[in-house]
């Protein structure tokens, strides 16, 4: 086995880090919604940046948890968009 295949039959993984557009304007806001991603993504880490106009949240995780994220953000009433 070489290259990729290499890669993944050891079991391996690549770290994603997911990067969203949110209308989280409050640090008790990004705080909360942090903890409620950890909780349901163990093995993720997040921040958010409240200075930035766009009030970006990453999450890092070694799952595609892009759509996941989203629908979590809605639940908490709270829009996340992808960029």
């Amino acid at each position: 086995m070489h290259g990729e295949d290499e890669i993944i039959a050891r079991g391996a993984r690549t770290l994603r880090v997911h990067v969203f557009k949110t209308n989280v304007n409050k640090q008790w806001q990004a705080e909360m919604l942090c903890e409620v991603m950890a909780a349901a993504f163990p093995l993720s880490k997040c921040n958010f940046d409240l200075q930035d106009v766009d009030n970006i949240f990453r999450i890092e995780s070694f799952y595609a948890i892009s759509s996941d994220v989203i629908d979590m953000l809605r639940r908490y009433g709270f829009h996340g968009e992808e960029l």
